[in-house]
């Protein structure tokens, strides 16, 4: 597949990426991810204040935009 200015690229749909944890590093233009199962909660980390957060699966799908 190829995008608008020519460039090639990957479409993963979402049988690929079933009951996976995906991560996006826009920096370093780089996707992984991991099996998971996704009815559990996540911990994640806000890099300027050190915060740690738990994340319900409940509460990504509700604030999933597209």
């Amino acid at each position: 597949m190829q995008s608008k200015d020519g460039r090639d690229m990957t479409l993963l749909g979402d049988l690929v990426l079933s009951n996976k944890l995906v991560l996006y590093d826009i920096e370093n233009q780089a996707i992984g991810w991991t099996e998971y199962n996704c009815s559990s909660s996540i911990k994640v980390k806000d890099d300027k204040s050190g915060s740690v957060y738990s994340v319900g699966a409940e509460n990504l799908r509700r604030h999933l935009t597209f």
